[in-house]
């Protein structure tokens, strides 16, 4: 099974040289200083730790999974 290639917004809000300063809509970069979350420079490092994963998909009631068994 092949690895799924994540594509990686390059901006401030996932670099690692970035800290987010109260308001959210602005990063203090240790290389340019206070700059806006969509910003980007040449020496972005992403930082993992900084996304927030997609939710996972409800699980199906009882009630519904036994209407959709008798419908077959």
């Amino acid at each position: 099974m092949k690895n799924e290639q994540i594509e990686i917004t390059k901006c401030c809000a996932f670099c690692e040289k970035a800290t987010v300063l109260a308001g959210d809509e602005y990063v203090l970069c240790s290389k340019k200083g206070v700059v806006a979350l969509t910003y980007k420079c040449r020496r972005f490092a992403y930082d993992p730790l900084k996304r927030e994963p997609k939710r996972a998909p409800s699980l199906m009631k009882l009630e519904e999974l036994s209407e959709e068994l008798s419908d077959i």
